[in-house]
């Protein structure tokens, strides 16, 4: 979704059509580098915001869904995707340890 940001300078192209050449292209370099400075805003705020629901899960409990080809866990109402330190053959719960 946050690449949709992007393609808003596509938009702004016109501006070519419908301005001298010098007013268009410092119209199209403002909302350029304005799309650019979202796009790395908000895939900075993505990052920060994936770590922080990894604390959130955290000793929380749940139930093994699926073991193989990999392991898939219920927590809370939402599958996760899990890793097991060990070999599993069957389990009926975990625990979010890091």
């Amino acid at each position: 979704m946050i690449s949709l940001v992007l393609f808003i300078p596509m938009l702004a192209l016109p501006a070519f059509w419908l301005a001298p050449a010098p007013i268009a292209l410092s119209f199209y370099a403002l909302v350029l580098l304005g799309c650019l400075a979202t796009y790395f805003y908000l895939s900075r705020l993505r990052r920060r915001y994936a770590s922080t629901l990894r604390q959130l899960l955290y000793g929380r409990s749940g139930a093994v869904i699926q073991i193989a080809p990999y392991l898939r866990v219920h927590i809370e109402g939402e599958p996760w995707s899990a890793q097991s330190g060990e070999a599993l053959r069957s389990v009926t719960g975990c625990s979010c340890m890091r």
